[in-house]
């Protein structure tokens, strides 16, 4: 059986990170920018047939951001919007990143 985390259990890391938004909004600010999709979600990213390959459509909004904007937009709209069960939340991530990582070292 799943257990869901109370609005108590997150309290403590809620106000953590209020605590310190601001130090996290300027390091977000030091990324470095990139060509950024800004709509980079399941619906608009397809794997390439035979192989490891993921392509992005619908480049409408493409502009600047930090260099892992999308990427990490991706796990929670992926789990919002029901494209992947909750129960795979860690698998994805780690994937996710995993996979963006190992891009960036191509």
């Amino acid at each position: 059986m799943r257990t869901l985390l109370s609005v108590a259990d997150t309290r403590p890391e809620f106000t953590a990170s209020w605590r310190n938004r601001f130090w996290l909004l300027d390091a977000l600010d030091g990324l470095p920018k990139s060509v950024v999709h800004h709509d980079y979600w399941p619906p608009n990213l397809f794997l390439g047939s035979g192989s490891r390959s993921t392509y992005a459509i619908d480049w409408a909004n493409v502009g600047m951001g930090s260099i892992c904007e999308d990427v990490a937009n991706l796990v929670p709209d992926s789990l919002l919007d029901n494209y992947v069960p909750a129960e795979l939340c860690r698998e994805l991530d780690e994937a996710v990143f995993d996979g963006y990582v190992s891009g960036l070292r191509d």
